[in-house]
């Protein structure tokens, strides 16, 4: 009784075969190695722009993706970044870091130090690369990866100023002293005009809002007025809030963190107030570490 039904199987089998080889050669074909940059990616893009926090299947397909093809400079970028927001994210104090916070950063590091070479041309990765092995200096006490990530740094700023003098500020400004020449340098970017430092009309992904930072330039301000509020200018600090809350920087839709900048203009004078604490321990937390980190100016 099965035996017609199974002939006729057959025979279609035979027709499709003929007539339509293309569609017959895939069944039961070889899929290929698995898409674990693409779907790293994707995974990456959700987390950093709120979409969904995917961080951890985010980090495992990215060291898949680098361990299927060590030459895939994309990946091990995306990699060393999700591990510096993971870092980010989670230290408090980066003079006092947990085992876990210090384990991120060194793996940050290590992910861009693999990245940089296979991204001649991405001007952004020495800057990020500079970043983690100066934080990684910082959260290990190692003068010397500190002395290295600074020289990287100045090396960034001079390859690529219009964006890597901001991740000096926000790799630099969080960690020193307001008493220290670097955060004097630090206050030397933050001061330049908005036109000489990042010229918006020319840059407009690195400088406003139509890149993969919807948000820029409001996080951008309310950064600028944490540098000026830790080194005690209370007037510009708080125009800098000001800044962050004008029809000037909402260019990017609804912003999920308007209310940090809120609450930063209505307490600018006790935040300057606290920096002169001579505990550090008492001194606000800048814009960069904590929840809001690159969420501030990244979420959709």
């Amino acid at each position: 009784m099965l035996r017609p039904a199974r002939a006729r199987v057959r025979l279609l089998a035979a027709l499709l075969a003929v007539l339509a080889p293309g569609c017959a050669g895939t069944v039961g074909a070889d899929p290929g190695p698995p898409d674990f940059a693409g779907r790293g990616q994707s995974a990456f893009y959700d987390t950093l722009f709120g979409i969904a926090d995917r961080n951890v299947e985010a980090v495992a397909l990215l060291e898949s993706a680098v361990a299927q093809n060590p030459k895939d400079g994309r990946s091990y970028f995306l990699l060393g970044m999700l591990r510096m927001l993971r870092f980010s994210r989670n230290v408090t104090d980066p003079y006092s870091a947990s085992d876990v916070v210090k384990q991120e950063i060194s793996e940050a590091q290590a992910a861009l130090d693999a990245a940089l070479p296979l991204l001649p041309t991405d001007r952004r990765v020495l800057g990020f690369h500079a970043a983690a092995a100066y934080t990684n200096g910082v959260v290990t006490h190692d003068d010397d990866r500190i002395r290295l990530g600074l020289k990287q740094l100045h090396d960034a700023v001079t390859l690529f100023p219009e964006f890597n003098t901001f991740t000096f500020i926000g790799a630099v400004a969080p960690v020193v002293s307001p008493n220290d020449p670097l955060y004097q340098e630090v206050l030397q970017y933050v001061g330049r005009p908005l036109s000489v430092t990042c010229p918006v009309s020319r840059e407009p992904e690195l400088c406003g809002n139509v890149g993969k930072a919807p948000h820029n330039i409001e996080g951008t301000f309310v950064l600028f007025g944490d540098v000026f509020a830790k080194a005690g200018d209370a007037q510009k600090a708080e125009g800098c809030y000001r800044l962050a809350l004008s029809r000037f920087s909402t260019s990017g839709g609804p912003w999920r963190f308007r209310s940090i900048a809120e609450e930063r203009l209505q307490t600018v004078m006790q935040r300057v107030a606290l920096y002169k604490d001579a505990d550090a321990s008492h001194h606000p937390r800048m814009l960069g570490y904590g929840a809001e980190a690159c969420a501030i100016c990244h979420y959709k």
